[in-house]
Parts: C-alpha cells; sequence; structure tokens
C-alpha cells in the first residue's frame, strides 16, 4: 500500500527549537522522504519559525509552517488546522522532540493499512542524554539501549526484519482497527 500513499509528516511543536533542529534534520535525512512536511505549532516565539526556515528552506521539501497564538495547551486544535493544510493520503503525527532513524518513513508507510490507526512507540532519553544530544555535532549519534537512565530502552532496539519474518506488529507499533 505505501507506493501509492502521499504521506505528510505532521510535526507538533512548542518553544524548543533546538530540539526541533535535530528533528528536522532527521527528517531531511530520511531515505524515503515524506512528500510533505507541516510544522503545527502552539504558539512558539519567533525563534521556532527561524529554525524552520534555516533547515527546510533550502531544501526541495515541500513544507509549510501552521501556527496559532500562545493561548494555553491547544494541541489538538493545531493538530486539527494542520490536516487541514496536508494533501497527503497518509498522515503521520510526531512530536519535536522525536528523532526519526534514517527509515522512519519508509517502515511506517509499510505497515499502512486502509482503516487501520498505526501508533508507535519510542525510547526516552535521560535529560543528560537529552543535552547531550543538543550539544553534540552528531545528535544521531544516539546512546546504547543499554545506557543509564534511559527508559523504554527495548524501543532503541531496530529489528523490523525479525518482527516481518515472524508475521508480526514489531513492539513499537500498535495496530487498532477503525
Amino acid at each position: 500500500m505505501s507506493d501509492e500513499l502521499r504521506t505528510s509528516l505532521i510535526i507538533t511543536t512548542y518553544n524548543w527549537p533546538e530540539a526541533l533542529r535535530i528533528v528536522l534534520e532527521s527528517v531531511v535525512k530520511q531515505r524515503k522522504r515524506p512528500d510533505e512536511i507541516i510544522i503545527a505549532d502552539d504558539g512558539s516565539r519567533e525563534d521556532t519559525a527561524e529554525t524552520i526556515k534555516e533547515v527546510l528552506g533550502p531544501t526541495k521539501f515541500r513544507w509549510c509552517h501552521v501556527r496559532h497564538e500562545d493561548n494555553g495547551i491547544r494541541q489538538a486544535r493545531i493538530k486539527n488546522l494542520a490536516v487541514r493544510y496536508s494533501q497527503g493520503d497518509y498522515l503521520v503525527f510526531i512530536d519535536h522532540d522525536v528523532v526519526l532513524h534514517s527509515d522512519f518513513i519508509k517502515e511506517h508507510t509499510s505497515w499502512a493499512e486502509n482503516r487501520v490507526f498505526l501508533q508507535g512507540k519510542r525510547c526516552f532519553l535521560s535529560e543528560r542524554h537529552t543535552r547531550e544530544a543538543l550539544l553534540r555535532s552528531d545528535p544521531f549519534a544516539l546512546p546504547s539501549p543499554f545506557a543509564e537512565g534511559m527508559e523504554n530502552r527495548k524501543n532503541a532496539v531496530h529489528a523490523q526484519f525479525f518482527c516481518k519474518q515472524g508475521g508480526f506488529s514489531p513492539d513499537r507499533w500498535f495496530r487498532r482497527d477503525i
């Protein structure tokens, strides 16, 4: 199903441009590119818009920055607004602190099925590892799944091949018929 899908990647964000920069850089490095990127901004400062333009401006990606005023937490509203701007058949939602491995879009769309909701899981870095990743020249060199302070460490192991061979969804993907 994935070959025929136009994929929209929707990234929600709020006032953390340093993390958003790394996420956007991980999107730019995807082996299979999304057809469009929509940044759903819940009212961030101007430095977020500057970061988006710096990273995505020089690329050939179709992208847009959808923003509303900072009026408290209205993440659901900004996601809905981003969906209105999307042109994709398949919508992938992530937050501004989710760094994507290079085959994220390819794998996500390979699990796509009509009328099925797909939800992923991630590992959580400790505050120290997060600070180090933000300061590192190569933020994609993530710590080992065995690093101290990492939560949900089993989700840091990339084993797509074994999941497909066994005929079951990887533990990081959950399917729900709708």
